[in-house]
């Protein structure tokens, strides 16, 4: 037996979960991040104050998609959202 065969039969994989926790762990997702959005109503939404329909990026940075919504997230945001919102559900 060879060194690289050994070694292919000795090193384990990550798991799936392994792989989720690591995922959670670069995009900021913590169990008291999650415990806080588990906190939010419908209130803490409603009551939060609103820029002007122009948006932080002055409006002209926005992208659209097909269906005229704008979205203001970068992919890496909207990746950690939705890791966000799949744990708290």
């Amino acid at each position: 037996m060879d060194w690289s065969s050994w070694l292919r039969g000795n090193i384990k994989k990550p798991s799936k979960s392994d792989l989720l926790k690591r995922q959670e762990e670069l995009l900021g997702v913590t169990d008291q991040l999650i415990d806080t959005v588990k906190s939010f109503s419908f209130h803490t939404f409603k009551n939060f104050p609103l820029q002007d329909d122009l948006g932080i990026n002055g409006g002209g940075d926005s992208q659209t998609s097909s269906s005229n919504i704008r979205k203001d997230l970068s992919d890496w945001q909207e990746r950690h959202a939705m890791l966000v919102l799949s744990k708290v559900k």
